[in-house]
């Protein structure tokens, strides 16, 4: 018996027993529950881990959360050539938006993108940021790769539209918070998943690709409509930043804009139009956050 108890102490590394130095002073709790975590356990306890109401949206095309921002987009696009703005006469094309997030906006994992956001807890922001970008790696979709059963149901949907392909991600960008809220936050809680997910994708990030030009209301007791309406234009690329990236890694060709929370789409979609204006019709667009409202 003593041998098995040195034994398990022997193989404990250097960082766990500081960790368990550490939990004896200051427990770790599991952000959803409450409950003081275990050794091996990083801010979820394994029950609340393993009831994580993941989506899978990485893995399907033409999801929910997909289908709502690309009828976003396409409503945009039939304002804008009622309006006579489509210079050649024909109508306006935008490439297919792909969709994704980690888990559905409910119940006590609520509190997951609430403490990033509120109570600057950065280890859980980073910790389901880098779960959110390896299942984003693991998708067809956004890493160029998948598992077989995921790749045939993307591919036959792929063979469904001629002519459309899937590059992988190599740009991340979050959404920018105006410069005061920034300033007053002390942080941009956008960034912080972006950092996390295109560290699993192995890709750069541009935190500065992407400005608001304005300071905008809180979006969160805003009706949809009022949601758009507040973001409209608020976005603009910075050109120098573009280029500078562009001369060290290439043109991208497929960009994910990141935000902590998909309600309606407004700010993502403000943000995907302002890419679009700059960049062409080549370029995929896609958008991905921690979690989404609705199912």
């Amino acid at each position: 018996m003593n041998w098995q108890i040195d034994e398990r102490i022997r193989r404990l590394s250097l960082g766990d027993a500081f960790r368990a130095i550490a939990d004896l002073a200051l427990p770790r709790v599991c952000v959803v529950c409450g409950r003081e975590l275990i050794l091996k356990e990083d801010c979820i306890c394994m029950q609340c881990l393993s009831d994580l109401p993941q989506t899978w949206y990485w893995n399907v095309r033409s999801n929910p959360m997909a289908m709502r921002f690309n009828e976003r987009i396409q409503a945009l696009l039939d304002r804008q050539d009622e309006m006579g703005r489509s210079q050649s006469g024909a109508a306006l094309y935008e490439p297919f938006s792909f969709a994704a997030a980690l888990f559905f906006y409910s119940g006590d994992y609520r509190s997951i993108t609430r403490a990033l956001k509120y109570h600057r807890n950065f280890a859980v922001g980073k910790y389901f940021a880098s779960l959110l970008g390896r299942r984003l790696a693991s998708s067809p979709l956004f890493g160029g790769h998948g598992s077989p059963e995921a790749g045939f149901a993307v591919r036959y949907e792929q063979a469904a539209g001629p002519g459309n392909s899937f590059p992988p991600v190599d740009l991340v960008v979050p959404v920018p918070l105006h410069w005061l809220r920034k300033l007053r936050r002390g942080y941009n809680q956008a960034e912080v998943v972006a950092q996390g997910v295109a560290a699993a994708l192995a890709v750069p990030v541009c935190a500065r690709l992407l400005v608001r030009r304005r300071r905008t209301r809180s979006q969160t007791s805003l009706s949809p409509e009022e949601r758009q309406a507040n973001v409209s234009s608020a976005f603009a690329v910075r050109q120098k930043v573009l280029h500078r990236f562009c001369r060290r890694h290439g043109s991208p060709r497929h960009i994910l804009l990141i935000d902590d929370v998909f309600t309606t789409g407004a700010t993502l979609l403000a943000c995907h139009r302002a890419i679009r204006r700059v960049l062409g019709s080549e370029v995929q667009i896609s958008v991905a956050a921690l979690a989404v409202v609705g199912r």
